[in-house]
């Protein structure tokens, strides 16, 4: 009845927070600050961990939370959280090369705020050329990570590429 329900809800939120507000937290304790990145000397392990727990993280969430409403166990999910990982990062680094070559009009923002604020980036720490080559290989992987999905998939698919191809 609805007792029993009520104590799937709570299983399905205690979920959800393992998978959402841990890597939150992860990144509070990492930088003392969410403004992670900025004015510091990280190295390019320390910004890929940080940038997984942000762009990452939510598309995570998103999977997972469809993934567990639908039913789908924890080891069904792994896929799922590689292609969310990769998609983040992807993104991130999209974003940091997009803040160098990006059109203000097109982005309606600012631009080369990353690099004004000295904030460590892929692409103050690998190049414009490597970044741009590591973001289309995490494209690739994490498309890669859908192969045990058919046409169902596409739409994730075509996110990934689209991470990439964005102009703003």
């Amino acid at each position: 009845g609805v007792s029993h329900r009520s104590q799937k809800f709570s299983k399905t939120l205690l979920n959800l927070q393992q998978v959402f507000i841990i890597p939150m937290d992860y990144t509070m304790a990492l930088s003392g600050d969410p403004k992670v990145a900025e004015d510091s000397d990280y190295d390019l392990q320390t910004v890929t961990r940080l940038q997984q727990l942000k762009t990452g993280a939510l598309i995570q969430f998103c999977l997972e939370a469809g993934a567990i409403m639908g039913k789908l166990p924890p080891e069904g999910r792994s896929h799922l959280r590689g292609y969310a990982r990769d998609v983040g990062l992807a993104f991130q680094i999209a974003d940091d090369i997009l803040d160098v070559e990006g059109s203000e009009e097109l982005a309606g923002k600012a631009l080369h705020k990353d690099e004004e604020a000295g904030k460590a980036t892929f692409l103050s720490l690998l190049g414009l050329d490597r970044a741009k080559m590591q973001a289309q290989a995490l494209v690739d992987q994490a498309i890669a990570h859908l192969n045990c999905h058919g046409a169902e998939a596409d739409l994730l698919r075509a996110i990934a590429r689209y991470t990439v191809e964005r102009d703003r």
